[in-house]
């Protein structure tokens, strides 16, 4: 009776302990479900979008699909939206407009963390007060924190604690609890799956490979076959197994000084974490491995060392090794294959891309360093605990104060909310309402993902009830979304938009379709909340009066003999000669043709007068691999039929120049657009086998300039 009498107060003491702090990182106003303000910034914004476009979704087996039209089927699993979680709640409020559940999982997050923390202490100490006091350690951890405020999901590290929990229990259901928590882990998020499963095997196979590899390789099966059906149906699988890979393994990853700092910056919000150590500059992607232990932990790290080393005989058991051999694998992948050390990468391994593809499923590498910082802080701990039986609750409240003090620094970046404070919104508007009920889908003349108008669009597409082509997903169908951007060329070249509205790109889009739909009564422009709308009159039963006299567009009048190199990013903020059909491609500024289709547009309004012929002069750059690789390209221009023919071959150099005649007869307004027809065998970065990027990429557009 006594023990259930702790047991129930400790618990009390959690929940209290969690809802302060809860509304402490979040503020009062956020902790309410019907409030999605504090979420419509950053990475949380795909979460909630993700959730809501699931939970209004129809029930489908896998029942954590959910239908994204002419982009086919995702799953809750890419959204980081704790697809259990969500499968729960849509079970349970599926008809209610405004709900959300992500506030009430930081309070469960915070539970659980300090609770299984709490018990993990309590086992190896069996004092209450100590393990109260060790736990806080846990619930203020920067690693922790940081990831509730950026990936809500991610923030479920109590998944580890709850692991190493379960191996130090090692009761006769520790292979069922085991599997469970492996499979629990897949309903939070895929990465805590992939740190669990390396450490489970790595585990397993020391203690059962050479005594009971029958058992081991039962063992290994039956969590194969568990984790397997639950994945499949939370969608784990909706997707082809090759857009489970990304890019970026060996960028997103830990440095070598991570303990020790304390600045780290995502989605532009730094936060220094210490009063007292100085931030250290690393390299670019290193946020991912963000480990700052603070200053209260370093210090009974450094300790606790010293005392394991000096007493190594007393502390050392031979399960000891195992952990050391699990520290060292998961260090190396959180380091990645390049080291970095501040801001320089020290060591650079390459590596073939046949190693590189597995490794770009877990492509943020840095984040396997968590379960070496709980290790960790669960071996300080307890050495502090034997080391000073007499006054080790003053000594680890000592401790805890300057951890405390260190991290306040970090932690009042969190006060009342103040991180998830934005100037977005959901609103209402009159105008939205009359697109929403005349179209089926929004989508843009520049398909990306993330897509960049999402973030402008989101204050009204999060209650929409149109289907979205803007997406904000870690992982989607890469070969059916660039065959989705396609076939959206294709019907803003042919005034073919039927219900579809598309959101216009940029200013050297919207320059371009501005001029081709300019005598085109039955397409119509309209600027929304800082956004260029265009559709089809055809389909809008109610009137929208149409803004376009707010165009004003200065297009950029070329000169003769002078050679011009475009920059593709700049395209979206000025006015350039890029029509549709271009994108960036790798390190490149200049843009490369993006399809079968891409245009230019010119005013040559300088030129008028010129009574000589005149030439445009266009240096391409191909990308051929493979030697079967070719290209043939046929110029048109302002809607003729008249061609020019040319052929890009591997054998040739890779640059190569073309020379078009303009014929001003058929140029009207001053205004020349020229359109590049490609076909040929054109090969994907994925069907080479160099990368992950399935669209059709040929010419880079090195530079040009008109002639006589």
């Amino acid at each position: 009776m006594k023990k259930d009498f702790i047991l129930l107060k400790t618990i009390l003491l959690y929940v209290l302990l969690s809802i302060v702090f809860t509304i402490y990182i979040l503020g009062f106003e956020n902790i309410f479900p019907n409030n999605f303000n504090w979420l419509l910034s950053g990475d949380r914004l795909g979460e909630l979008y993700g959730w809501l476009r699931f939970k209004n979704s129809d029930w489908e087996i896998p029942i954590g699909n959910y239908s994204q039209g002419d982009l086919g089927q995702n799953s809750v699993v890419f959204n980081g939206t704790v697809p259990l979680l969500a499968v729960i709640f849509k079970f349970l409020f599926k008809n209610i407009e405004n709900f959300q559940y992500f506030s009430f999982w930081f309070f469960l997050s915070f539970f659980l963390q300090g609770y299984i923390s709490f018990k993990i202490i309590h086992r190896l100490s069996n004092q209450l007060l100590y393990s109260f006091i060790g736990s806080l350690f846990f619930v203020i951890s920067p690693i922790f924190i940081h990831r509730l405020g950026i990936h809500i999901s991610l923030a479920g590290h109590w998944i580890i604690l709850l692991y190493f929990l379960n191996i130090q229990i090692n009761n006769k259901h520790v292979h069922f609890y085991n599997i469970a928590i492996l499979v629990l882990s897949a309903g939070i998020h895929f990465y805590f799956t992939a740190i669990l499963f390396l450490a489970d095997l790595i585990y397993y196979c020391w203690f059962f490979l050479r005594d009971k590899k029958f058992f081991l390789l039962k063992n290994f099966l039956l969590k194969i076959l568990c984790l397997y059906i639950f994945m499949y149906l939370l969608g784990y699988f909706t997707f082809p197994s090759v857009n489970a890979l990304g890019g970026g393994f060996g960028v997103y990853k830990t440095n070598l000084l991570s303990f020790i700092d304390p600045g780290v910056e995502t989605m532009n919000q730094k936060v220094i974490w210490s009063n007292i150590l100085p931030d250290i500059r690393t390299n670019y992607g290193e946020h991912e491995g963000f480990n700052y232990f603070g200053l209260g932990f370093l210090l009974i790290f450094f300790i606790s060392i010293f005392y394991f080393i000096k007493n190594f005989k007393k502390f050392y058991n031979k399960d000891f090794n195992v952990y050391l051999i699990i520290i060292i694998i998961f260090y190396i992948i959180a380091l990645s294959n390049n080291i970095g050390f501040s801001n320089q990468n020290i060591l650079s391994i390459q590596l073939n891309n046949w190693f590189l593809a597995p490794l770009s499923i877990i492509r943020a590498s840095g984040r396997f360093i968590w379960i070496i910082n709980y290790f960790l802080l669960i071996f300080s701990l307890i050495i502090i605990f034997k080391n000073f039986p007499k006054n080790r609750n003053l000594i680890i409240s000592i401790f805890l104060m300057i951890q405390f003090f260190d991290l306040h620094s970090g932690l009042k970046e969190y006060r009342n909310g103040n991180y998830f404070n934005n100037d977005i919104r959901v609103i209402k508007n009159n105008h939205w309402d009359k697109i929403e009920k005349n179209f089926n889908t929004l989508t843009a003349s520049y398909l990306q993902n993330p897509s960049p108008e999402f973030y402008s669009m989101v204050g009204l597409l999060i209650n929409s009830n149109l289907e979205s082509e803007l997406t904000l997903s870690a992982r989607y169908d890469r070969k059916k979304f660039a065959e989705i951007r396609y076939k959206n060329y294709y019907s803003l070249f042919d005034s073919k938009l039927n219900d579809k509205v598309f959101i216009v790109s940029g200013l050297s889009h919207l320059n371009f379709l501005n001029y081709i739909y300019n005598k085109n009564k039955s397409i119509q422009f309209y600027e929304f909340n800082n956004n260029w709308l265009v559709y089809e009159l055809a389909n809008l039963n109610e009137n929208i009066i149409s803004n376009i006299e707010k165009i004003d567009l200065n297009n950029k009048k070329i000169e003769l003999n002078k050679r011009y190199k475009i920059n593709f990013e700049k395209t979206f903020q000025e006015v350039s000669f890029l029509g549709l059909g271009w994108t960036s491609y790798k390190y490149f500024e200049t843009p490369w043709t993006d399809g079968n289709r891409s245009s230019l547009i010119f005013d040559i309004s300088n030129l008028k007068n010129e009574s000589r012929n005149i030439f445009l002069e266009i240096n391409f750059e191909n990308k051929f691999i493979s030697e079967d690789e070719f290209i043939d390209l046929v110029v048109k221009h302002n809607g003729s039929n008249k061609e020019q023919k040319y052929k890009f071959l591997f054998e040739e150099p890779k640059r190569k120049k073309i020379l078009i005649d303009i014929d001003r007869s058929l140029i009207e307004d001053n205004i020349l657009i020229i359109d590049f027809y490609l076909s040929g065998n054109i090969k994907t970065d994925f069907e080479n086998l160099i990368g992950i990027d399935q669209r059709n990429i040929g010419l880079m557009l090195s530079d040009l300039k008109f002639i006589n």
